[in-house]
């Protein structure tokens, strides 16, 4: 028995896909990303699919030279869904994981998910993802929607979010799980992760979900080939994605899920995201596509009765406004829009002349953190709080309601905290790039109060805000430090540990069907206290 890093190899072996279709520039990179991972009870399964670039000569060249890797290679080229299939089918270990070869795996990916999952007992973990080419790195704008914090042994009832998480490969899979419910990827479709990920969701027992990155997806720059999910004004494609949201539609109703936040989850991310991908690009699209693509939608929207949906007032100004312009005929105007035309005070005059509506958007509350410092036995936030543009009331007196409180990841119990302050400030002069005066806070927690109220467990800092009393609440979670915030040490009080926590994303309560105002009814999994402390405190950082 060998450890490597959380895990103890003793079986767990774990096989891995890696699909590749014309990938000869990336694919040694990829391959040597597989080798160095710390955890390496690994099969590796190499599947070319009719490459004509050089790809087979290196999938052969790494299977000769590496003993736990084998070749594969189609005799016709089959698609990426039907690879990985093939996949499903060779593959000789206990757990399953995918691997696009054009893409790289942080070193320690692997090691990370499998202690999870050994530990937890759940069937699917997923973790975080970076996009990345020559010039950048960054997260991953679908997961920073669906990773929000680690949990473990979750379902997917419990985290709708994870609608946002359709890739197959920054995951693991338990191999019976696969088999014994016949998973499989949907043949000659382009999007066929998103009725896989879902299904494996959906039939797991139970799933851990990590912040961690244990995966880097490649974008593909101008003068390479770009992948297929890359290329989106095309209306095969477009009907392509249709097709998958049906999937989901469908599978949610074989699971009797198809109702309340889920699906009012499902229609918003179709509105705000899947359609926009296509609808982004009708600026420089031909007039066939552009009709073909408005009585596809109209359809589509008649069949789901979304053609007065209020969902769609959920949505971003631009957004509103596309859909109002596709619906109603509007061709020329919905290009324009597309292409941003419409910005600046003349424009909306020409919007109004056009007869295009006055739309609004929801307005989500602004958080920025200027300094996180402990002074004494309290932990002092200093930042910057306001309700979208609009600059709160400062003189002569403010008329907001702000309700802060520490709120339990998993049981959802929260403990108020009343030492939310505002800088009093007579006049609101600053320059453009500043916060507003009026809107900058102190908030001073008290850990030794807390402490005795605290059981084990995370914590974030919930902000309810009203702009008046009589207004709707907004709520958000402190976060967002910036550079030069500062950092805290874990420390003691009263014999127990506190630690604060960098984390991903503010984004809980992005809906108002969101995770913001539930408990949470996944099992906790339980830490070791070697390496994570009692208390840990989160402020969120996207």
């Amino acid at each position: 028995m060998k450890d490597i890093g959380l895990v103890k190899q003793v079986s767990n072996r774990l096989s891995v896909v890696v699909a590749c279709y014309n990938v000869a520039e990336y694919l040694p990179e990829c391959l040597d990303s597989i080798l160095a991972q710390s955890f390496n009870n690994l099969e590796v399964i190499l599947i070319d699919d009719c490459s004509d670039d050089g790809t087979a000569e290196i999938v052969d060249d790494y299977a000769q030279q590496h003993v736990n890797f084998k070749a594969v290679h189609n005799a016709d080229n089959l698609g990426p869904s039907a690879s990985r299939n093939l996949g499903i089918t060779l593959a000789t270990g206990d757990w399953l994981a995918f691997v696009d070869g054009d893409d790289i795996l942080p070193v320690r990916a692997y090691e990370l998910m499998m202690g999870s999952l050994i530990k937890s007992k759940s069937q699917v973990v997923t973790g975080f993802v970076r996009r990345f080419d020559s010039k950048r790195n960054k997260q991953s704008f679908l997961h920073k929607k669906a990773i929000i914090d680690d949990y473990r042994h979750a379902t997917f009832a419990d985290h709708p979010e994870l609608l946002y998480d359709t890739t197959s490969w920054n995951k693991i899979y338990s191999l019976p799980l696969l088999r014994e419910n016949d998973i499989t990827f949907p043949t000659g479709q382009i999007y066929e992760d998103v009725s896989f990920t879902l299904n494996a969701f959906l039939k797991s027992t139970g799933i851990d979900i990590l912040t961690d990155v244990v995966y880097n997806w490649r974008w593909h720059e101008n003068g390479t080939k770009a992948s297929f999910t890359q290329v989106k004004n095309e209306l095969p494609k477009y009907l392509d994605r249709i097709t998958s949201v049906n999937q989901v539609k469908a599978l949610l109703q074989a699971h009797d899920l198809w109702h309340g936040q889920i699906k009012q989850q499902v229609v918003f991310k179709l509105l705000d995201l899947d359609i926009p991908l296509f609808m982004d690009d009708i600026a420089d699209a031909d007039e066939s596509f552009v009709y073909q693509f408005q009585e596809t939608t109209i359809n589509f929207f008649r069949s789901w009765g979304l053609l007065k949906t209020p969902i769609l007032k959920q949505l971003s100004v631009k957004k509103q406004s596309q859909y109002y312009a596709l619906i109603h005929g509007e061709f020329e105007v919905l290009k324009r829009i597309s292409a941003n035309a419409f910005s600046g005070r003349a424009a909306q005059t020409e919007k109004k002349d056009l007869g295009i509506p006055n739309f609004h958007a929801p307005k989500s509350l602004t958080t920025r953190l200027t300094r996180v410092r402990r002074v004494g036995d309290s932990i002092v936030i200093s930042g910057s709080l306001q309700l979208g543009k609009q600059v709160p009331r400062h003189f002569p007196h403010n008329p907001e309601v702000v309700k802060v409180y520490l709120e339990n990841l998993v049981t959802g119990d929260r403990l108020p905290v009343t030492t939310f302050k505002r800088q009093f400030t007579m006049f609101n002069l600053h320059l453009r790039r500043m916060p507003v005066p009026s809107s900058k806070f102190t908030l001073v927690l008290d850990m030794v109060q807390a402490n005795q109220l605290l059981s084990e467990g995370t914590y974030k800092i919930r902000i309810d805000y009203q702009a008046t009393k009589t207004d709707k609440v907004v709520t958000t979670y402190l976060g967002q430090p910036r550079k030069g915030a500062g950092r805290l040490t874990p420390f003691e009080i009263d014999g127990q540990q506190l630690s604060v926590v960098y984390g991903y994303n503010t984004k809980l309560a992005d809906h108002n069907w969101s995770t913001a105002n539930r408990k949470f009814s996944c099992r906790q999994y339980k830490p070791n206290p070697t390496l994570l402390t009692k208390v840990r405190l989160i402020l969120m950082m996207r």
